[in-house]
């Protein structure tokens, strides 16, 4: 099902992709800031993953109400969130898009602040794939503070740090944030099964062959709840060091097999000295301890934090 027409506008227009499924406790409260953004020109794209909820009820209410700035797709059998996003960036006509949860808050210089960054951004590099990213407000069911910065409560020290060696080991954007422009849209579609999740293959890609920007300051409240697909945990945290022992391998074989699809899928843009780093992440699963260490050394593969690097160290 599509309602509302698509078509290409003005180049100061942003699509805001929202990927829902059985998101009917928060997701009014998403819209309404979503519609309230002070840049005029957003234009919102959802679609919904085959909700058994009130979800597509609360969309179609908005879309009738707003029906020339909401384009609505409904799947008939769910495929989960990075398809969701991928079929929503591949139906995006616009200079620039930006990806939205189902459960957040936006604040309402959200679209104007990413928009001005990444202007600036176009004047300095040129025609290049772009990326802008930027902090958030944790906060709790009910909106309660918990933290003015995502990058402080999950202990991210460098969140502007985007080498691509860095890049592979640990991923610093987080999708909500996002915007990126058109090339970077075409370049990194469709999003493949191997990814670790959307955010984190974007943020390859505009390593690789792009730029990242940064806001060093929060535009959206990142609402934490029982059921967030990945929400935002205290690293060192010790009622949490049992789970991550646990995920930290599987973790571990999931970001091989994205570095893997992501080697044969740009083999050809990349640099040599590209392909070697690439080459070499890839090899760790196969080396001895020692020689693992010494690649890891040799490449600078590590994650932020002293904590996640003595955890890698005696795990890995």
């Amino acid at each position: 099902m599509m309602e509302s027409k698509l078509s290409f506008s003005n180049p100061r227009k942003v699509d805001i992709l929202l990927a829902t499924y059985n998101g009917e406790r928060y997701l009014a409260e998403q819209i309404e800031s979503l519609l309230k953004q002070t840049h005029p020109d957003i234009h919102l794209l959802i679609r919904d993953d085959a909700s058994i909820d009130n979800t597509p009820l609360i969309i179609e209410s908005f879309l009738s109400k707003f029906p020339d700035r909401i384009t609505f797709f409904q799947a008939r059998e769910r495929q989960g969130v990075k398809a969701n996003f991928s079929q929503l960036m591949q139906a995006s006509t616009s200079s620039y898009l930006m990806f939205s949860d189902q459960d957040d808050v936006w604040k309402p210089n959200k679209v104007e602040k990413s928009l001005s960054c990444m202007i600036a951004m176009e004047n300095k590099y040129g025609e290049l794939p772009l990326l802008v990213h930027s902090d958030l407000t944790v906060v709790d069911e009910s909106l309660n503070l918990l933290d003015p910065s995502f990058w402080h409560y999950t202990y991210l020290k460098s969140p502007h740090s985007s080498s691509l060696n860095k890049l592979l080991t640990q991923n610093v954007v987080t999708g909500c944030t996002i915007m990126i422009n058109r090339l970077m849209n075409e370049l990194a579609r469709p999003i493949p099964h191997e990814a670790f999740m959307h955010d984190w293959w974007l943020a390859l890609i505009a390593s690789a062959f792009g730029q990242i920007g940064v806001i060093h300051e929060a535009t959206l409240y990142y609402r934490q709840h029982s059921t967030n697909t990945l929400g935002a945990q205290k690293f060192f945290n010790f009622c949490n060091i049992k789970k991550k022992l646990h995920k930290w391998r599987q973790a571990d074989e999931k970001k091989f097999q994205q570095a893997f699809i992501f080697f044969h899928r740009y083999q050809q843009l990349l640099s040599l000295s590209q392909q070697k780093i690439l080459k070499d992440f890839l090899m760790l699963a196969h080396l001895s301890w020692m020689e693992r260490k010494k690649t890891i050394y040799r490449h600078g593969f590590f994650k932020q934090g002293w904590v996640r690097n003595l955890a890698d160290f005696f795990l890995g």
